[in-house]
């Protein structure tokens, strides 16, 4: 009789084992390759770890190095047949190297094998010397076939005539077009940026890129010009009877590069336009990266955690931007208006000049910390940074931008001083309940 209750307890044991919920852990993909990047080149990424279970998967993610930063971490838990996407940015070293790095994921279940990412890149030098004055043309993407017997007297034209009219050094676009097509970024990114990331690798100062049409017997191109050294794409129209269609494009070309200094200075006008534009697009209503600064007065570290609950304003200087001088008075007196729930910060670009930034802000008096971002810090903040001063963030309690502008005038102060207003009596008021 014993032994039959102790086989009857064994079975009921197993009943409960097998009948235990218990998480399992893929990740998708294996490993992510990031083909070839150059220099300092930012990437982002993601994967997803997915509980192919049936209990609740709890797990953690970490970088392997500092060339990872992960944007989100892992929910506390995964449900059973649920996936969680963990995103990430890879910074490329500013080296030649073939990097292999990792980033590891890990369950509080001991039965569950911690698992490594790897994130795979090779990275390629910039070739491109200040002396060159090499130049191609890549073929002309027309979704007319008739188009292509004019598209091969183009080509012909620019190769017979380039060296004679410009002096500059021809070279033949099948590489470089190989490797814009290869690029992970193809397709998900203006053209422009890939094209230039290539031909400063592939040591090609200008590429020409155009779109051909027709409308009966007039040929119409869309060109961008693209300068190796030159963050902007500029514009190079034309359009003429099919029989005149190649020397009037050679004619554009020339009469282009003779007047590159106008080029220049327009695309930059409207280049950095369209660059705050999107990089207001891209970072309001979003948490702000986690940042680290010093202040060049106390040599305190401030994080943007640290101001949580109150309102933050950065402003992002440099000690000789004449703009903004006229920016730094206003918030003077905006501190001494606000002095409950907004916080300041001016945030100097002069990066590796800690001793001028210093003495700028002991000689103007500054009530408020004048602060220089961390190596790591400065790093992130090239993805919300505009790329000018002066440039202004506001952040409400939580940490989410609700305000963001390049430059200093009326508007944009009364503009700025009315979200003030706004996120503090939301601050203020009694929350309904």
């Amino acid at each position: 009789m014993r032994w039959k209750y102790f086989t009857i307890g064994i079975f009921v044991m197993i009943v409960i084992v097998s009948c235990a919920k218990t998480p399992e852990m893929a990740i998708s993909p294996e490993k992510i390759e990031l083909g070839i990047l150059s220099p300092n080149e930012i990437v982002e990424g993601a994967f997803w770890v997915k509980n192919i279970g049936n209990g609740e998967l709890n797990a953690v993610v970490r970088s392997g190095c500092d060339c990872i930063e992960l944007e989100n971490n892992l929910p506390e838990s995964i449900a059973p047949n649920d996936s969680a996407k963990v995103s990430f940015v890879y910074y490329a070293p500013d080296s030649v190297v073939s990097d292999t790095s990792s980033i590891f994921i890990s369950a509080d279940d001991e039965n569950i094998q911690p698992q490594k990412l790897l994130v795979i890149a090779s990275i390629k030098a910039r070739k491109l010397a200040k002396g060159d004055s090499t130049i191609t043309i890549v073929p002309f993407a027309t979704g007319q076939p008739q188009m292509r017997e004019i598209t091969d007297k183009i080509m012909q034209s620019f190769f017979g005539q380039v060296k004679e009219k410009l002096n500059f050094q021809p070279v033949n676009p099948s590489s470089i077009i190989q490797h814009i097509v290869a690029d992970k970024k193809y397709g998900k990114e203006p053209i422009h940026k890939v094209i230039r990331k290539w031909a400063l690798m592939d040591s090609i100062r200008w590429v020409i890129a155009c779109q051909l049409s027709m409308e009966n017997t007039i040929v119409k191109g869309q060109c961008s010009v693209v300068d190796g050294f030159a963050e902007f794409p500029m514009p190079l129209d034309f359009e003429a009877p099919v029989d005149k269609v190649a020397d009037v494009f050679m004619d554009s070309v020339e009469v282009f590069f003779q007047h590159i200094g106008e080029r220049y200075k327009d695309a930059m006008i409207k280049g950095m336009q369209q660059k705050w534009a999107l990089q207001r697009r891209e970072i309001m209503n979003k948490p702000l990266p986690e940042m680290k600064f010093v202040d060049v007065r106390t040599g305190d570290t401030l994080t943007g955690e640290s101001t949580r609950g109150n309102i933050l304003l950065m402003h992002f200087f440099g000690i000789d931007c004449e703009h903004c001088e006229q920016e730094v008075e206003w918030m003077r007196k905006l501190v001494e208006s606000h002095p409950e729930n907004l916080i300041v910060w001016g945030i100097s670009v002069d990066i590796g000049m800690q001793d001028s930034v210093e003495l700028f802000a002991r000689e103007r008096k500054l009530p408020y910390p004048v602060v220089l971002p961390t190596a790591k810090s400065h790093r992130r903040l090239t993805r919300i940074y505009g790329g000018a001063t002066p440039q202004t963030i506001l952040a409400d309690e939580n940490g989410v931008v609700r305000e963001f502008f390049v430059g200093f005038n009326s508007a944009l102060v009364q503009r700025l001083e009315k979200t003030i207003q706004t996120l503090s009596a939301r601050m203020t008021s009694p929350k309904s309940e």
